[in-house]
């Protein structure tokens, strides 16, 4: 197989099913990155729509990668018939028709709260711009009723504020220059302390 004039020891059909490869994907060495790429290139032909949502952000994209053909299918089903969902938009019922037990719930949900915090960090960096200093917090999301949701809905579903505002990071750097948490800052504390160049 060739693409971009390299040849690939494999076939289509591996491709495209290299999540049930053994060992798992995420074990392979770096010169098989060639067939995620491949694969990449494969789903943005066949799922073109749903991978222009994952792409900005390479740990949701690797993780819709790692998905078995079958599961990526129905996510691009979903996508069709819930169009916004995955961007932030709408209501969050229909997120009941994906089955919860193959990940697919998660990642729907991960996708959705990510471009949620971007459009409050947009809304952020608005204020920023009209003078407001205070840093970018989970007390940012609780001043409107819509940010409560998305903070509830993150916690209650085992996730963490933290964890989507570094996958939103991917796509939007300037985030972590104006995020804050407690977590956050412990984690610099301890960089601090380990640190032997610091005076």
């Amino acid at each position: 197989m060739f693409i971009n004039n390299l040849i690939f020891p494999c076939s289509m059909a591996d491709i495209l099913d290299f999540p049930d490869f053994d060992p798992p994907l995420k074990q392979v060495e770096p010169d098989d990155a060639l067939i995620v790429l491949a694969a990449l290139r494969t789903e943005e032909q066949e799922r073109s729509e749903l991978v222009a949502v994952f792409k900005p952000f390479p740990t949701l994209t690797s993780d819709y990668l790692y998905l078995p053909l079958r599961r990526r299918v129905r996510l691009g089903i979903f996508n069709r018939s819930n169009s916004g969902y995955l961007h932030g938009q709408g209501t969050g019922d229909c997120i009941r028709a994906l089955d919860g037990r193959k990940g697919l719930q998660e990642l729907a949900r991960t996708c959705r709260w990510t471009y949620q915090v971007l459009t409050f960090f947009d809304a952020y960096t608005q204020e920023q711009q009209e003078g407001t200093t205070r840093p970018f917090t989970s007390g940012t999301l609780r001043q409107t009723s819509d940010g409560r949701t998305v903070l509830k809905n993150i916690r209650h579903n085992g996730s963490s504020l933290d964890t989507v505002v570094r996958i939103a990071a991917e796509a939007q750097p300037d985030i972590l220059n104006h995020y804050w948490s407690r977590q956050r800052a412990e984690e610099q504390r301890e960089v601090l302390i380990r640190s032997p160049y610091v005076y």
